[in-house]
This record gives C-alpha cells, structure tokens and sequence, in this order.
C-alpha cells in the first residue's frame, strides 16, 4: 500500500524488469522544508556563475549530440534541443513501420544500457518511442557524451 501510495512513474522510468526495486516509491519526498537546502548547497559549493557555466557546458553537450544525430543518415531527433535533454530514435531507412521502430529502438536502449558504455533511458515523444539522454551530472564530458553516441551506433 506504501508503494502504491508514493508512486507517480513518467513512462521513460519504467522498465521491462519486473524486479526492479525503486526506493522513491517507498517515501516521503525528501521533506518540503529541506527542498531550498538542496539548492543552497550547490550555490554554496559552485556559486552562481559556476552554475551558470555547468548548466550552460551541459546544454553545449546536448546540443552537440542533437547535431550529430541531425547529420546522421539512419536517425530522428523527435524533439527540439532547448535545455540538455535529447530526445531522439534509430529510423533505418526503409522501416516505416512504427511499431518496428519501437521495438527496434527499445532493443537499442536496452543494449547501450547492458553493456555499461553509457544509460540511456526512454520516453514517448507524439506517441512514438524515443531514446532519451538527459546530460546533467556535473562530472560529464564531451569524451562521455562520444562514447554515448558511439556506443548508440555500435
């Protein structure tokens, strides 16, 4: 009942492994009145033009990638590219069929994720299936963001 009651999941947290445990479904929201804390440790430790640096690197990133898969014969970018998520799919040419290209795309997260290159998680853009990259751990780079994309295309 715990579980039921805490849990709000958006499609691109599911998983098609039943035995995944997610510790958010089992809590309160970190407490209402710590939530500006949060805020004022990252402002404390970077200060806000370093902030403003990380965030603007991170959306460089995003934007870099969106290009790549833009100039890549064989993929679809499903969304614009304002912030440092990209949402995106492998659309072989010559396979219309959405339903194909769901399931080919959910194959491809699925073995990028497997094989530990890089975590890639998924979303619906339109009702369509998209891989979903969301660059915003202050530790990325743009190395890390190549290996992604090149793990994509392995």
């Amino acid at each position: 009942m715990l579980r039921q009651a805490f849990s709000v999941v958006p499609f691109y947290l599911t998983s098609s492994d039943g035995d995944v445990t997610n510790l958010m479904d089992y809590g309160l929201a970190l407490g209402r009145r710590f939530r500006a804390l949060k805020l004022w440790f990252v402002l404390r430790a970077y200060g806000a033009d370093g902030l403003a640096e990380i965030i603007a690197g991170h959306i460089a990133m995003a934007r870099e990638l969106a290009g790549w898969i833009e100039a890549a014969e064989g993929w679809e970018l499903l969304a614009p590219v304002p912030l440092s998520t990209v949402c995106f799919r492998r659309r072989p040419p010559g396979v219309d069929d959405e339903a194909e290209l769901d399931r080919l795309n959910a194959d491809l997260v699925e073995r990028v994720n497997s094989s530990g290159a890089a975590f890639v998680s998924h979303t619906q853009v339109d009702g369509r299936y998209a891989a979903r990259m969301a660059i915003g751990n202050v530790a990325t780079r743009p190395e890390h963001v190549r290996r992604a994309w090149d793990a994509l295309n392995s």
